[in-house]
């Protein structure tokens, strides 16, 4: 049975399919494209778990990237109370001259979020998520 934020993201038009480990059976999340990138969740008791976030398009620019975490929280902030949070490492400008500092940066500023330095993880709480567009 697929879980409420697949089931949101399906009704709105999205492909989301399961992602598996390698060639295996071990279920990792759900997956789905979004401008040029490919995003893999899990949803686990009060977080949503982004297992996966990687370009399948050569660069597009800074919009592209985040487009496909923007979409997530929107969706995960109309199906779960907003204490949940969505957490990953999700540095989606690897291979850029932006630095993590300048990433974490623009994830503080833009969205809401916050990072874990030590464990290299950014998370966002669902209460403090901040649209680009209102």
């Amino acid at each position: 049975m697929a879980c409420e934020l697949t089931q949101s993201l399906v009704a709105s038009g999205i492909k989301v399919t399961p992602y598996f480990w390698q060639k295996s059976t071990i279920l990792l999340g759900q997956r789905y494209e979004c401008d040029g990138m490919e995003l893999v969740f899990r949803v686990e008791a009060g977080e949503i778990i982004i297992v996966l976030l990687r370009r399948i398009i050569p660069n597009q620019g800074l919009r592209n990237p985040f487009s496909a975490l923007f979409m997530l929280a929107e969706h995960a902030i109309q199906r779960y109370p907003l204490d949940w949070i969505i957490r990953g490492n999700v540095d989606v400008m690897r291979g850029s001259s932006m630095s993590n500092q300048r990433l974490a940066q623009f994830y503080l500023e833009a969205c809401g979020a916050s990072h874990d330095e030590q464990e290299d993880w950014y998370f966002l709480r669902l209460s403090d998520y901040r649209p680009l567009k209102k």
